[in-house]
């Protein structure tokens, strides 16, 4: 690196020009703290916005890995609904009472419906599945929030 030190007593006419600017080691230095700490700034933002969208795809790919499961489950719930309307329609035109056609509707799309799922966490309960049952858990919670 070449020293281009100025001597004194050119230095007052070179900081009087008007194009030009007469910056010391220290201006430097502190131009060079300012552009790092902005820098730190921008890197800390970009990492934030980062963390931010990860999670939002982590999220969205959760959801979508979820379809095919949500899917399975509308279409067995309709087998059974229609399944059990069938039966439904069958006693009422065996001359059996629309009350006890509508109890045995409410009580066999219950128990029906709830089958599967009760057996799975009674199986992850035997099995030591506490996420399984905690995340019931708190599906039941907020659907009884709702009502």
């Amino acid at each position: 690196m070449v020293d281009l030190a100025v001597p004194r007593d050119i230095e007052p006419a070179v900081a009087d020009l008007s194009d030009v600017y007469l910056v010391s080691i220290d201006d430097l230095q502190q131009l060079i703290d300012e552009n790092r700490q902005r820098r730190e700034l921008a890197a800390d933002d970009a990492r934030t916005l980062l963390g931010q969208e990860v999670a939002r795809f982590l999220a969205d790919s959760r959801a979508h890995d979820a379809a095919p499961a949500i899917r399975v489950l509308r279409e067995s719930a309709d087998a059974i609904r229609q399944h059990t309307l069938d039966q439904a329609k069958r006693m009422l035109a065996a001359g059996r009472s629309s009350e006890e056609v509508i109890d045995f509707l409410a009580n066999t799309l219950t128990n029906r419906l709830l089958h599967t799922p009760m057996q799975a966490l009674r199986q992850a309960a035997e099995s030591d599945g506490h996420d399984l049952a905690q995340a019931l858990r708190r599906l039941l919670m907020e659907e009884r929030g709702r009502q």
